[in-house]
């Protein structure tokens, strides 16, 4: 290895008003340095800055003497130099640690997975010293083995999340790689675990991220290209994220996505074997997150790869991201990370074979602005083979890249520490620009994606035989650049009075500060802005302003000045405009404009503005801050304002309109209502109010007001359209009213119809108010008489029906009956009806009795001899017979005939056969209306 002159170089920076900073002992560093183990290759693959600015190192260690394989961890200095080294081994050979993390109390954890056994996972603590607190092997029982390709750890309060992927042994997604995810305490006991999968067939789900969120935990991933067909997908590759409950695991959100393909059918993925590995989440600032990967091209087959970065919500939503490419430049390795701040570090390993070993390293902030691209040569006789796996960390203004170095004596480890400002040298590279942004965007396009979660099996134990020894670190200084910065001191033109030129300010900086100055002003009011030189800007201004210019440089404190600027814009002349007029009892503002030095008007006052209420003739002088005078000189006449009376309040019937008039007076007329005539319509209750210009501009006002709304008069005629003669033919109206008109002129409240016509009545109240209301009588009717008939005469003890002779609407008899028919007794009855008018009528009858005697005589004998004579035996029968029946029997008690008809009788024969002359016995029984049932029975002759 080779030592490099020491370089300085440094940009500090200072507010204070007018007056220098001073920041004592100040020492800003930049620098290079080596690191190698005796016999042994380092390859870091995991780095941070802890609390106190202390750089740990984590990777492999190999020592090819004695076949050696273990874990490094190396802790430095702010300044690079070695605190402590330590090498950790145990019998399961892990080797590769993953995700650095420093806890709360200052301790060190660190993640692997055994070598030989992918099912078993292994997490190492160390304190802040170095030395072993305790070693945990997380054995994963219903898993099959050699399935854990990548692992993340987040820490949080002590509790650990970590994901990782593998294999089910056992159920429906045996075979399968799911993501794992689980919560261990702090002393890596599980608290919760559980893995993840689709019903949609996806048989390889790789998880690369991490990150706590709140009460959440966001876990995003990959599916290879080749993982898209059983989704028809023909896509780069897909994505997934998923939001899970930190306290239990339980799934939330899950969505799948898509990233653009660039090269036809040539997929392009994340890359291949231990590229897995190649993601990183952060948690920048403004609730923004961001993932970042390498992307890598196999169908070009060239080893091309390029980054990118996507910025994402703690909704799972994406919605910015950029693609790195690098054009020609090819290169081994790179790798890809965004800071707290949202800006992106990329470092490329080019392979090119007229730049073979070249490292390219660029910084650009969150919106893609350059803020360093660089070209790093290799250290002499050796060649940056590899940036490992997490190759950047930050503190202060310091970007730090630790970087895997090889020669024909073995690898080692280059740490380099910039401050963005470095000058152009052979050490710290010189600056370039080789990298090309594009949007980048993925596309959602299964949400959700995960449908299930699984109980994962643990167990946890501690890992026997752990060895934790020093480790020799050889550190070689290769370059460095110190600057001190401890004053800063602004100056250039305070008082600008001419923007057509820019103006010059400069920092004065201490001697051996070599830092660039940032320069801050209000950029509203700068037209133009250049940089000069690391110390010096040019400004041009575009309008007024009145404010401060800071300048600020940035150590390892902040330096700042500032000074006050005043620029004055002051117009090249002076108007006060045309002659005009004011109204008697106005005032006219005359302004001199912004910006003049002073101000002086006939009378000597001095303020830019003067008040006019009078006529007559004046007159300004201005001068501006350059010392140009400007006049002006306006003549002012008074005019007067016309009359307006819009009358005395007043009120208005309901539905009435009151027209409003302001007078022909005027040119402009502006209503409260927004009326701009010179009359209005108005009728509801309320203040109207009416500005109005006359032709000198001169404005008048007035308003009336309408007190009230008084009501109209309520009443409706009978719009019955056909009247019954003598009974409704009067219409009648409430008198209520002052006044009366029917159509015909006369004046009463009611009316006498006598033959159709169409009828009007217009009545008013006490406040004047009119309403009216018209009927058309299209028929008078003449009422109901004489329906009943006669008188009706019945006997002592029969009822009879009564009913009218035609028919009616409704029916009232005098007994309460509503049916058109009664039946009814003797005595004298009374029917109400209407008819289809509505008209009524009503009629008597009376019901009397009449003779009704009752006879029953049988004769003695009967010749049924047909001479025509006496052919027939029946007995006479008159009167109101109910019932009746005659029985004729011989002498043997046989009957021979029976009826029950009064008008039928015994012809003499007995089934068509002639009976003999001789006596028969014949028996009667019938009853009388209202007389009891009667019996009687006797003899008769039959002669021939």
């Amino acid at each position: 290895m080779r030592n490099y002159p020491h370089l300085l170089i440094c940009t500090f920076f200072l507010l204070v008003y007018g007056m220098p900073s001073q920041a004592q002992n100040c020492i800003d560093t930049s620098f290079k340095k080596l690191f190698a183990s005796p016999n042994a290759s380092l390859i870091n693959m995991e780095y941070l800055i802890t609390k106190k600015e202390e750089a740990v190192l984590a990777g492999r260690y190999y020592n090819t003497q004695i076949n050696d394989t273990a874990v490094y961890v190396i802790k430095l200095s702010p300044l690079g130099n070695v605190i402590w080294a330590k090498k950790i081994r145990t019998d399961y050979k892990y080797s590769r640690p993953y995700n650095l993390i420093e806890l709360a109390n200052g301790d060190i954890l660190f993640a692997s997975f055994d070598a030989y056994d992918g099912s078993i996972l292994n997490i190492t603590k160390l304190n802040s010293s170095g030395n072993l607190v305790w070693a945990k092997n997380l054995f994963f029982s219903d898993t099959d083995s050699d399935i854990i390709s990548d692992l993340n750890v987040y820490s949080n309060n002590n509790d650990l999340y970590l994901t990782c992927m593998l294999s089910p042994a056992l159920g429906k997604d045996q075979g399968n790689m799911v993501t794992a995810v689980m919560k261990l305490d702090a002393l890596a006991d599980v608290v919760w675990a559980k893995y993840y999968n689709s019903n949609y067939g996806y048989t390889l789900t790789i998880p690369v991220g991490l990150i706590k969120v709140a009460d959440s935990l966001l876990v995003l991933g990959r599916m290879p290209a080749n993982q898209n067909g059983n989704l028809g997908e023909s896509r780069e590759s897909s994505y997934y994220g998923m939001k899970l409950s930190e306290q239990n695991g339980s799934l939330g959100k899950s969505v799948a996505y898509s990233s653009p393909t660039d090269f036809g059918t040539s997929f392009g993925v994340i890359g291949l074997g231990s590229s897995n590995f190649i993601f990183n989440i952060t948690a920048a600032k403004n609730n923004e997150y961001y993932f970042s990967t390498l992307r890598y091209w196999p169908g070009l087959n060239t080893g091309k790869r390029d980054s990118y970065r996507v910025r994402f919500d703690a909704d799972l939503n994406t919605y910015e991201g950029s693609l790195y490419t690098t054009g020609s430049l090819t290169y081994k390795s790179g790798r890809i990370k965004v800071d707290k701040n949202g800006n992106t570090d990329i470092v490329y390993s080019s392979t090119d074979s007229t730049d073979f070993g070249n490292q390219y390293i660029a910084k650009l902030d969150r919106n893609g602005n350059t803020i360093r691209q660089k070209r790093l040569l290799p250290v002499a006789g050796s060649q940056a083979y590899s940036a490992g796996r997490n190759p950047f960390a930050y503190k202060q203004n310091y970007m730090s890249l630790v970087t895997n170095y090889k020669n024909a004596n073995g690898s080692f480890l280059q740490l380099t520490q910039l401050n963005n400002e470095e000058q152009n040298s052979s050490c710290f590279g010189t600056d370039t620009s080789f990298i090309k942004i594009t949007p980048y965007t993925f596309t959602p396009y299964l949400s959700p994606f995960f449908d299930y979660s699984t109980d994962l099996g643990v167990v946890t134990s501690d890992i026997a035989g752990v060895q934790v020894s020093d480790l020799v670190i050889l550190k070689e200084d290769v370059c460095e650049q110190i600057s001190v910065c401890n004053s800063i001191k602004l100056s250039g033109t305070k008082i600008v009075c001419d923007v057509s030129q820019p103006y010059i300010y400069k920092s004065k900086l201490n001697g051996g500060c070599y830092k660039h100055t940032a320069w801050q002003i209000d950029s509203t009011v700068v037209d133009e802005l250049l940089i000069v030189d690391d110390t010096t800007v040019s400004i041009k201004y575009k309008k007024s302003f009145h404010g401060y210019l800071y300048a600020t440089i940035n150590a390892c404190t902040t330096l700042k000045d500032s000074i006050a600027i005043d620029v004055f814009v002051s117009p090249a002349s002076i108007n006060l405009g045309n002659d005009t007029a004011f109204c008697t009892g106005d005032k006219i503002y005359l302004h001199a404009q912004k910006d003049f030095k002073t101000y002086e008007w006939q009378n000597g006052f001095t303020d830019s503005i003067f008040v006019v209420n009078k006529a007559g003739k004046y007159f300004v002088k201005t001068s501006d801050y350059c010392g140009h005078n400007f006049y002006d000189t306006i003549n002012i006449t008074e005019n007067f304002p016309s009359v307006l009376n819009l009358g005395n309040d007043t009120s208005i019937c309901t539905n009435q309109t009151l027209i409003l008039d302001a007078g022909a007076a005027f040119t402009q007329y502006n209503w409260s209502t927004g009326g701009q005539t010179q009359t209005i319509a108005v009728s509801n209750a309320g203040e109207y109010i009416v500005t109005a210009k006359n032709i000198g501009q001169c404005i008048s006002k007035d308003s009336i007001t309408i007190i009230r709304l008084y009501p109209l008069p309520v009443f409706s005629l009978d719009k019955n359209s056909s009247l019954c003669k003598g009974q409704n033919d009067t219409l009648f109206v409430d008198n209520l009213f002052k006044t009366y008109l029917w159509q015909d002129g006369s004046k009463t409240n009611f009316y006498k119809v006598v033959s159709p016509a169409k009828l009007k009545l217009s009545v008013t109240n006490e406040y004047g108010c009119m309403a009216s209301d018209s009927v058309t009588i299209k028929k008078l009717v003449n009422i109901a008489s004489d329906f009943l008939g006669s008188t009706i005469s019945i006997c002592k003890g029969e009822t009879v029906q009564i009913n009218p002779l035609v028919s009616f609407t409704d029916y009232t008899w005098s007994n309460g009956a509503k049916t058109p028919t009664i039946t009814v007794a003797t005595g004298k009855y009374w029917l109400t009806v209407k008819d289809n008018y509505g008209c009524k009528g009503v009629d008597t009858v009376d019901v009397l009795i009449k003779d009704c005697e009752t006879i029953f005589w049988v004769p003695k004998s009967f010749t049924p001899n047909n001479d025509g004579l006496n052919e027939l035996f029946k007995p006479y029968v008159k009167g109101r017979i109910e019932f009746y029946q005659l029985v004729i029997l011989n002498r043997w008690g046989q009957t021979i005939f029976t009826t029950t008809d009064t008008n039928s009788g015994w012809d003499g024969t007995l089934k068509g056969a002639l009976q003999n002359t001789g006596v028969y016995i014949w028996y009667c029984k019938y009853k009388v209306s209202n007389e009891k049932e009667i019996i009687t029975k006797g003899t008769l002759m039959l002669l021939r």
